[in-house]
């Protein structure tokens, strides 16, 4: 990749990168993502020269998409190595299309109890974000036209995924079940044999 090239992506990957933190939050950070999507740019330089050629709408496009396919496949590596599930902002949306704020529309438990411990989080730190929510999610009366609105609406679903991706970890962090126990030296395991399941003799 020459220097004209790299000038010219510069700014769009910059921006891009941050574009895929808030869209998935906890998830990814856009110095991580700016730094993958530079490694994937070298790796293919005529992409790279594709992209400088581009107008700044389908560039903006294309990074965009990069930026997103990154964060999926950390996603994907964190839920196999840790069976714990990390929540986008598209996630968070379908959740509120789906009826979220008036308890519908989940795919199980763990996402209503998470939502839930969020949505409280949320009311108690920005209430103005739970009106604009439930204005636009349930009443459909919310002026997404206007910028002061939009830009009240995606903070408020980013504040809200934050919160239950925190509340997920915790979940998690606090789960007792199978997988959950530590695992313990063989000499504390032949103490406790020896003297907590001893059988007292009649």
């Amino acid at each position: 990749m020459n220097d004209e090239t790299y000038n010219q992506l510069a700014k769009a990957v910059h921006y891009a990168a941050r574009a895929t933190q808030d869209e998935w939050p906890g998830v990814v950070e856009a110095d991580d993502v700016e730094q993958d999507i530079w490694v994937r740019l070298l790796e293919s330089p005529g992409s790279a020269e594709r992209l400088a050629d581009m107008n700044d709408r389908d560039r903006k496009v294309s990074l965009n998409k990069i930026g997103r396919q990154l964060a999926i496949e950390e996603r994907s590596s964190y839920e196999w190595f840790s069976a714990q599930v990390h929540y986008s902002t598209d996630d968070v949306r379908e959740m509120l299309e789906a009826g979220a704020l008036v308890n519908e529309g989940f795919n199980g438990s763990d996402e209503r109890m998470d939502f839930e411990a969020a949505i409280t989080e949320v009311r108690e730190s920005n209430p103005q974000y739970i009106e604009s929510l439930w204005e636009h999610y349930e009443m459909g009366t919310y002026d997404t036209d206007t910028g002061g609105a939009r830009r009240r609406l995606g903070p408020a679903v980013r504040k809200l995924t934050n919160h239950m991706n925190g509340s997920q970890k915790t979940r998690n962090e606090n789960y007792i079940g199978p997988g959950s126990r530590k695992a313990i030296s063989n000499e504390d395991a032949r103490y406790i044999t020896d003297n907590v399941w001893e059988v007292p003799s009649a």
